[in-house]
């Protein structure tokens, strides 16, 4: 007696000697490559109706295209994958690729005149799937085997040694777009470095993205103003909170806010006559870190950054805005992808759309 599997291939009935007859059904090993086939190409949905995932998806994050001034837009409208040409002994007869035509419609839009052209266009032949969940390629059978590659998201790592010696490393890794790596090691500050680029402070790194001061770098790494006594061991090294001008002439004291304090600052504090100062209760490594960035404006950093990332261009602001926009906010150049945002956010306990594929200042 023969049974069938679920890809409708026969196999003749087994004898089974055991006392257990209820058997499992033998299971559609291929199943997993034939549907993972099916969710990219959506061959069988109608083309109006097909959800954004796979070859839709990538369409749809590609297009619109638009000229340099944008007064021109290349539109994606849909796309059509036609059935094969030839059947499956033909093509392995005549060493050819057992294929399905794909074709796009697409439109151009010239949104001066408002004219709109659209046309129909021959994208090129994709390998067909047989119900073996292979491919015939120049006529011979061949399989895909998966390869293991790194998922988006966000990796944590820690080189340990010698107590107080330990280095803290994260890697942000996007879907698509540049990779961003920190690094903390001992008696260093926080760095960065975008695309395995030459290291630069993080602070330089988050004023391009937009923060317009050190008190807003601060608050976003839980620093708070208080009050504590002038006491050289537990405010030394801590950020002045507020500006401090203490009396005129040869013994005047002044101290710019959010200096690192030293020890000749807190003799001099001593010496003018003040106990208690207001100081910015912050990581030692984040005000190492403050210190060490040159940079103090989002303009500033802009350039900065863009003469890291390209050493061999003029660094001019508008050129450099547009290039460090374009790398980290345009979503067709930089996108965490929805299992990246959903690592992020379970990773570093956010709470962010998944609908939301780019950096923000939370991340």
């Amino acid at each position: 007696m023969q049974v069938k599997t679920p890809s409708g291939k026969a196999f003749e009935q087994r004898r089974v000697f055991g006392k257990e007859k209820n058997l499992i059904a033998l299971p559609d090993l291929v199943e997993v490559q034939r549907n993972s086939y099916q969710w990219f190409f959506q061959a069988d949905t109608d083309p109006d109706a097909r959800s954004s995932q796979g070859l839709q998806e990538l369409f749809d994050e590609v297009f619109p295209i638009e000229s340099y001034d944008g007064s021109f837009a290349l539109e994606f409208v849909r796309y059509y994958v036609d059935p094969v040409v030839m059947s499956l002994d033909e093509a392995r007869s005549r060493d050819l690729t057992w294929s399905r035509p794909l074709r796009a419609t697409i439109r151009l839009a010239n949104r001066k005149t408002r004219e709109i052209k659209e046309e129909e266009i021959y994208l090129g032949d994709f390998p067909a799937m047989t119900e073996r969940g292979t491919f015939i390629i120049n006529g011979t059978e061949r399989v895909v085997v998966n390869q293991l590659a790194r998922s988006a998201g966000v990796y944590l790592s820690a080189e340990l040694g010698i107590p107080g010696q330990e280095s803290f490393m994260a890697k942000l890794i996007p879907d698509r777009g540049a990779w961003i790596e920190f690094d903390l090691a001992p008696g260093e500050v926080l760095s960065v470095k975008i695309d395995n680029r030459k290291k630069i402070p993080v602070t330089m790194m988050l004023r391009a993205f937009g923060i317009q001061s050190t008190e807003e770098l601060l608050s976003l790494f839980g620093a708070k103003e208080v009050e504590r006594d002038l006491v050289e061991d537990e405010v030394r090294g801590m950020l002045l909170a507020e500006a401090i001008i203490s009396g005129e002439g040869e013994g005047s004291v002044a101290i710019q806010k959010n200096k690192r304090l030293t020890k000749e600052d807190l003799e001099a504090l001593w010496e003018s006559g003040r106990t208690k100062i207001g100081v910015g209760d912050v990581d030692p490594a984040i005000s190492a870190t403050i210190e060490r960035d040159n940079t103090s404006t989002p303009d500033a950093a802009i350039l900065e950054l863009f003469r890291k990332l390209r050493p061999n261009e003029p660094a001019r602001m508008e050129n450099a805005r547009e290039y460090i926009n374009s790398i980290f906010f345009d979503p067709r150049r930089y996108n965490l992808g929805r299992v990246g945002r959903y690592k992020i956010n379970r990773r570093l306990s956010l709470d962010i759309p998944s609908t939301e594929r780019l950096l923000t200042v939370e991340d």
